[in-house]
């Protein structure tokens, strides 16, 4: 409905589907094109809370002839929603003057250059002149053949512009694409009959090695609305699969191989994360709760972070991350774990087992600001404090530096981050 311009002055917007009876409905506005059926909207431009009584959502029965007023409560609670993305907390009322300023915001914000976004602001004489120039815009670049929900994007270390223009894309039910020409045009590499939810890329960079590359599949968090019920939001992966051809064809690692891809069975149904170490080659995987090694190109694996004590599908996601001279290994461990012990930020300078610090994420380690550890739930599984997923990342102008995102438990839609950003300076002891 927001396509069109409403402008009536009543408490109520109408729209219809012929045929309609005008004289049933003093409120229709005949200037109005007329839509799939007969509802009131509510005059949504105030900035009164959705409990006041001034104004109401009515749904018109279209087959009952005296028009019976029913209310469309989800309708409702849509309005409700919306009004409080809207409102400033502070005030509990929706900004005056706030129109011109988000119109002023828009000339910066990426849009589509041949998109029906840039179609609508550029060729829409009321939204041209309100808009303005747009001074940002983006080319959508693919994959276009189903490529799904992109997780991860890699290029080519090689990538030059001219004599090397690759690019891998992969997307959580898209799988494995290929491109040649810097992202002009895609093809798609991923192996046949393989389950395509691939969530993360990664290229051995080393000299005279960059050819092969690894892909990780499943996602415990997917797109679902059904989260935390375990049984609606998982994306189920097969295990990885690796390229030894600069990523045209792929085959599966069979020391990663998924009995069933429909059920949890294995520590190899998500992979949240892989890297290559850059001066050993050695592949590093965040998988179930749990970094594992590979020091043969993923023939055999070795655990060198994780927990014997028990827990949930849910408790699981890790991130992993290698400096550029490999001399430092961060792993980021949820804090939804049944193991207080493994959760946190950790670093390590080998890798191996047992030599990992933790140098956030516990009592006198965390920086000021970090959640306390507390997994407690409500009884509809959602966790009511404490901190969860961790995503790590390195300044690329300074190794030394690191940001860490940290899931907590605060809500959008009162006002609050639902996550908390921390940077971390390396270059001297202790860190800060």
């Amino acid at each position: 409905m927001k396509n069109y311009d409403l402008s009536l002055k009543s408490d109520y917007f109408v729209a219809h589907y012929p045929p309609f009876n005008e004289s049933a409905h003093p409120v229709y506005n005949s200037s109005f094109t007329p839509i799939h059926r007969s509802i009131f909207f509510k005059n949504n431009h105030d900035s009164d809370p959705p409990n006041s009584k001034k104004r109401h959502l009515i749904f018109l029965d279209e087959e009952d002839e005296k028009g019976t007023e029913l209310e469309f409560e989800n309708s409702k609670k849509r309005w409700e929603f919306e009004w409080y993305l809207l409102r400033d907390p502070k005030t509990n009322k929706i900004p005056k003057g706030i129109r011109e300023k988000e119109l002023e915001l828009l000339k910066t914000l990426p849009v589509r250059k041949d998109g029906i976004y840039e179609g609508m602001i550029t060729t829409n004489s009321t939204l041209a002149t309100e808009a303005g120039s747009i001074q940002n815009r983006y080319i959508a670049a693919g994959p276009s053949q189903n490529g799904g929900r992109t997780r991860t994007i890699v290029f080519d270390k090689r990538y030059n512009g001219t004599s090397n223009r690759i690019v891998l894309a992969a997307g959580i039910n898209g799988g494995i694409f290929r491109s040649t020409d810097g992202g002009t045009s895609w093809v798609f590499v991923h192996p046949p009959d393989q389950i395509r939810s691939v969530s993360t890329l990664a290229q051995d960079t080393r000299t005279g090695f960059e050819n092969t590359w690894y892909a990780g599949t499943g996602e415990i968090i997917g797109a679902s609305s059904g989260y935390p019920d375990i049984g609606n939001n998982f994306v189920f992966g097969e295990g990885m699969f690796k390229s030894t051809d600069n990523g045209l064809t792929w085959s599966k690692l069979s020391s990663t191989n998924i009995t069933d891809p429909t059920l949890f069975t294995s520590q190899w149904n998500f992979i949240h994360k892989i890297v290559v170490h850059p001066v050993t080659g050695h592949v590093y995987a965040a998988i179930h709760r749990r970094i594992v090694r590979s020091i043969n190109g993923g023939s055999t694996w070795e655990s060198v972070f994780e927990s014997t004590v028990p827990t949930t599908p849910l408790e699981v996601i890790c991130d992993i991350i290698i400096n550029r001279d490999g001399t430092q290994i961060i792993v980021g461990m949820t804090g939804r774990n049944a193991d207080r012990n493994l959760s946190g930020v950790w670093i390590s300078t080998t890798g191996d087992a047992g030599s990992y610090t933790r140098i956030a994420g516990a009592g006198l380690n965390s920086p000021l600001g970090w959640r306390a550890w507390n997994n407690t739930t409500s009884p509809f599984g959602d966790y009511l404090f404490g901190w969860g997923r961790v995503a790590l990342a390195l300044a690329p102008s300074n190794q030394n530096i690191l940001y860490v995102m940290v899931e907590n438990t605060d809500q959008a839609s009162l006002g609050l981050p639902e996550a908390d950003l921390f940077r971390c300076d390396m270059s001297t002891a202790p860190f800060t």
